[in-house]
């Protein structure tokens, strides 16, 4: 039939339509655009080679990493058993052994996977049509194809918030975290407030935001790091102790005035900067499930549990969510703010609430320049090195590890996540 033949028609239309976009993610070294040109390249390439006898699993592997529902395995979370240096040092040799088989090649990206899409045409085509009509695979295959190769998020940057439809709501997500305090010092896998300073990306942002409220005050709703670094600067919120005990000021019978808080004024708003704006944030929720007894502090030791508690940019979606229904002027419109190369997702992942409004995301004269990461302690492309989070250092390791969070958010799609006995996860396919 035409349909299984259009899949690989499909994929080499896909990647012809997001080349420019593809072929303009560059590093900050030539060792790192190669890494970021490679590991596109490979997950392109595991992708095609997907071969589901009967949707039982699903998992796209890079390396020795895997990724499905729940995003990323927690060796690259928390540097358990990875040798990143070796991975990324067999990203270049399979890149480079890539370009011996395509003599003469503008050696990009782009080209690379073209000539990929090609070679692999009949297996796909082949295994869409092996497959019963009713079978999600060539939806998947399109789908995962396409979460990988769109970079180019021109089309939907804010040049004037001032044209934005009003109620307007700014939605703040951060990335990294700074050095860790407290008990996270020995116990490393402890996140949020008090644990963890808001880290100098974040600080970027926050700045970036201080900036957008200067010119137009409207209520924000941010992650933890950048909400903090807004309200108290780098060092965080004071009483952030409390927050361990799930205990906020104000909130419950738990409640007192020297507790952190979730929700806070920010007075410097407005072209004066004497207007008061609402902040919420959205913070991890591991304290919950300890006072719950869903689960111990000793068994969070372990990445793989901890992970299920981690706040990763899904769930602040669904935390802010009922947060921003209940103003008393729902949003019409919302403006992102976030790391460049994370940012697209965040639209992504605003799904359903992002229908019938405007969303746009913050950039040009609204984010931080070279020069401004650098007083942040970033690079020039809003990185820091020292970030708490291994996959937030560069660009080479944050877009590998997003390759892999992009095709995860595909296929939850059609499968749900079920626990394995080691801790880790298996897809299961909704029939």
């Amino acid at each position: 039939t035409s349909v299984p033949a259009a899949v690989s028609a499909e994929v080499e239309a896909l990647v012809a339509r997001h080349a420019s976009g593809v072929d303009a993610l560059f590093g900050n070294t030539d060792e790192e655009t190669e890494v970021i040109h490679a590991a596109l390249c490979r997950v392109f390439e595991h992708i095609l080679d997907w071969s589901p006898v009967d949707f039982e699993t699903a998992e796209i592997r890079i390396g020795g990493l895997e990724t499905g529902f729940v995003g990323l395995s927690a060796a690259w979370w928390h540097d358990v058993g990875l040798d990143r240096e070796r991975l990324f040092e067999d990203f270049r040799g399979w890149y480079r052994r890539l370009w011996e088989e395509c003599p003469g090649a503008s050696r990009t990206p782009s080209v690379a996977m073209l000539a990929l899409a090609r070679r692999k045409a009949g297996e796909v085509d082949r295994r869409a049509a092996e497959l019963d009509a009713s079978s999600p695979y060539a939806h998947i295959v399109r789908g995962l194809v396409q979460a990988i190769l769109q970079w180019d998020v021109s089309d939907l940057l804010c040049k004037d918030i001032f044209q934005l439809e009003g109620p307007v709501a700014l939605l703040a997500f951060s990335f990294g975290t700074g050095a860790k305090l407290g008990d996270a010092v020995k116990m490393r896998t402890l996140v949020g407030p008090g644990l963890e300073t808001p880290g100098n990306t974040n600080c970027g942002l926050a700045a970036a935001v201080r900036n957008i409220l200067r010119q137009r005050p409207m209520p924000v709703f941010a992650q933890w790091e950048i909400a903090d670094a807004l309200l108290h600067g780098a060092g965080g919120a004071p009483n952030a102790g409390s927050f361990g005990a799930w205990r906020f000021a104000g909130v419950g019978e738990g409640g007192a005035d020297d507790a952190y808080r979730l929700h806070e004024t920010f007075p410097g708003a407005g072209e004066r900067g004497n207007e008061d704006v609402e902040v919420c944030k959205a913070v991890p929720m591991w304290p919950l499930a300890v006072m719950s007894s869903e689960a111990t502090v000793e068994e969070l030791q372990d990445p793989r549990k901890m992970w299920k508690y981690y706040l990763g940019t899904p769930d602040v979606v669904e935390q802010m969510t009922p947060k921003w229904r209940a103003c008393s002027e729902a949003p019409r419109s919302f403006l992102l703010v976030g790391h460049p190369d994370h940012v697209a997702r965040c639209v992504v992942l605003l799904g359903d609430e992002g229908r019938g409004k405007t969303v746009l995301v913050a950039g040009g004269a609204l984010m931080p320049d070279a020069e401004e990461w650098s007083r942040c302690g970033c690079d020039a492309m809003g990185f820091d090195p020292n970030s708490a989070q291994p996959w937030t250092r560069n660009r080479a390791m944050f877009l590998t590890r997003e390759l892999l969070a992009r095709c995860g958010g595909v296929l939850q799609e059609v499968y749900r996540p079920e626990p394995r006995p080691d801790g880790g996860h298996i897809l299961r396919f909704l029939s």
